[in-house]
């Protein structure tokens, strides 16, 4: 971080700390500080830098699983009402190793297809 940057997080900091003396919370300044302008201070610090991701990037394609699991959750979800996410994930995993290879393979091929669809 550059002398102006610091300079700039410097300042949001002593004004934080000065809105905070004047609504009498100044045990409350630090804490605002930290959650307000933590990763700038660990920068300011020295600390690694987290990757800047791009909210526009297009997302992965699901794999074979995910595909098996979108097309089969109705089923197993009204065949067992009383299950949370953790416990319908746990079936559909249990579905999935037992079904045979043949079976899994229009899902491999969906997933396929999609990631060419994805590079092109």
């Amino acid at each position: 971080m550059n002398t102006v940057q610091a300079s700039l997080v410097q300042s949001q900091v002593d004004l934080i700390k000065v809105v905070c003396e004047e609504l009498g919370e100044v045990e409350k300044a630090d804490e605002l500080v930290e959650k307000l302008l933590g990763a700038q201070l660990k920068v300011l610090k020295g600390g690694k830098r987290k990757a800047v991701k791009d909210p526009n990037r297009p997302k992965k394609p699901k794999n074979a699983y995910m595909l098996f699991c979108d097309d089969v959750r109705s089923k197993v979800k009204a065949d067992n009402p009383d299950q949370g996410m953790g416990g319908l994930s746990k079936i559909m995993g249990q579905m999935w190793k037992e079904l045979s290879e043949k079976k899994k393979k229009p899902f491999v091929d969906a997933h396929k297809q999609a990631v060419e669809a994805q590079k092109s």
